[in-house]
């Protein structure tokens, strides 16, 4: 008997042969004749062995007109199967299995002496039973056995085929890539009947883990907009374990879908993201729990558009905020003093980065300060600088305005004008008090000059008492 084992009817191992006489038969059936019963002169009985068991018995009668057989079976297991053909001296042995195998002995009995015959058969060849063996796994396979496993990539396995007496042995050094969808094949064949032929074939399951990972690390994303990204992993068997991690908190996949020969796994995570979400990082992470050290992970910032979010507010310390209840419309308002510098902030968020801004009074452009988020105007600072401020930043996408601030200047004067003003009212106080006597002496004098000169005009009193007029 020769065993090969066969990879896709490709020879991986030399062929073991089994020592054979001319002897040998073999098949579901044999022919067995007695040529020994010509060695006797005067043969009595033939009788036919199994091993040690006998199984047939003709017992030889002499006639006139030749030699007369009585034959019968004394075995119930060859009822049927055994038949003994007294002209040929042959034992016709019919449906064998492969338990009818051994040594078959024709035994020729005469009246002074006995000859042996012994045939060599083996019955109807049994289907080689192959064993695969690793460090995982030790499975039989039949002949509803399709697949053994799971085997892990890169463990050794061991083949071993035996179909009695012969055996075989194929040693496979780190199972790999190359090894899947090939099926193995053991094949045990008769030497001298080479078209008898019996075989096992298998093929093996093996793990492998994935081999690569691609996102959708370059999509553009755009601000409240539904959106998705995507994780591919390939390579891996059984399918991968996909896991996303947004920053530090763990996202569940929306989608998963496996392609049918299980080597592509496609994951995605739906999603409306938000200004805030642009930058973060995101993380898709595959693993398979066959080989859970080996983890595969791609980490990428996302990249999300939207329009400017633009807000104005004056530097701290610059401004003072005018109560709610004092205001004239709803529009915050801060008061600024005439001495001081009017600093107003305009703060920008943006993706992609504003291309341009703008500064506005009571919507008006604003010649000054144009291109920075900073605008400064004084000291000093007069009534023309009252007026409602606000500032725009414009991207790819749109241009944005600040919601707008309302600033009131309040006229304070420092020490020297105040001092210059105070004198100036006293100084001027002063002159209307002594421009005030002045003027009541006038009128006094006035007075007593118009007196005097009635007196002069109406006559002098004479010292009798009588008036004299002039």
């Amino acid at each position: 008997m020769r065993f090969v084992i066969l990879v896709d009817a490709i020879v991986l191992l030399a062929s073991v042969s089994l020592a054979s006489g001319k002897d040998l038969y073999s098949g579901g059936k044999s022919v067995l004749r007695c040529s020994a019963i010509e060695e006797i002169a005067d043969p009595q009985k033939i009788e036919l062995f199994h091993d040690d068991q006998l199984i047939y018995v003709a017992e030889i009668q002499t006639q006139r007109n030749g030699l007369n057989m009585i034959s019968h079976t004394p075995s119930e297991s060859w009822g049927g199967r055994a038949l003994f053909n007294p002209k040929t001296y042959s034992l016709h042995l019919a449906r064998l299995t492969p338990k009818d195998a051994g040594v078959y002995t024709c035994r020729v009995v005469g009246k002074e002496d006995a000859v042996n015959e012994t045939f060599h058969i083996r019955g109807p060849m049994e289907v080689p039973q192959m064993r695969v063996v690793s460090s995982s796994l030790d499975a039989i396979v039949n002949a509803s056995t399709r697949n053994v496993g799971p085997l892990r990539e890169d463990e050794s396995v061991d083949l071993y085929c035996d179909a009695d007496p012969g055996h075989s042995h194929l040693r496979i050094e780190r199972l790999g890539r190359r090894h899947d969808g090939i099926r193995f094949s053991c094949r045990a064949e008769d030497k001298l009947t080479a078209e008898r032929r019996q075989s096992t074939t298998v093929g093996l399951n093996i793990y492998f883990r994935p081999l690569g990972i691609a996102t959708s690390n370059n999509k553009i994303l755009y601000a409240w907009e539904n959106s998705e990204v995507e994780c591919v992993v390939s390579g891996s068997r059984p399918p991968p374990l996909i896991s996303w991690i947004f920053g530090n908190k763990k996202m569940k996949s929306t989608f998963i879908h496996t392609s049918f020969n299980g080597n592509v796994t496609t994951t995605s995570v739906s999603f409306k993201p938000r200004p805030e979400h642009h930058g973060i990082p995101v993380s898709c992470q595959a693993t398979n729990p066959a080989f859970p050290q080996d983890v595969l992970i791609e980490t990428w910032n996302l990249i999300v558009h939207y329009a400017p979010i633009v807000d104005l507010y004056p530097c701290p310390g610059s401004a003072q905020r005018l109560p709610k209840a004092e205001r004239d419309s709803s529009i915050a308002a801060f008061v600024v003093e005439s001495r001081s510098t009017l600093c107003l902030r305009c703060t920008i968020l943006a993706s992609p980065a504003p291309s341009s801004m703008r500064w506005f009074r009571d919507k008006e452009d604003l010649a000054n300060n144009s291109t920075s988020t900073v605008l400064r105007i004084g000291p000093p600072l007069s009534q023309e600088h009252d007026g409602t401020y606000a500032c725009s930043a414009q991207n790819s996408l749109s241009e944005v305005s600040s919601a707008p601030i309302r600033i009131l200047i309040r006229r304070v004067l420092d020490n020297a004008s105040q001092h210059q003003e105070n004198y100036q009212l006293e100084a001027g106080f002063s002159a209307l008090i002594v421009l005030g006597i002045v003027t009541a002496v006038a009128i006094m004098a006035f007075y007593w000059r118009s007196v005097s000169s009635e007196r002069s005009r109406t006559g002098a009193r004479c010292s009798d008492g009588t008036v004299v007029r002039t």
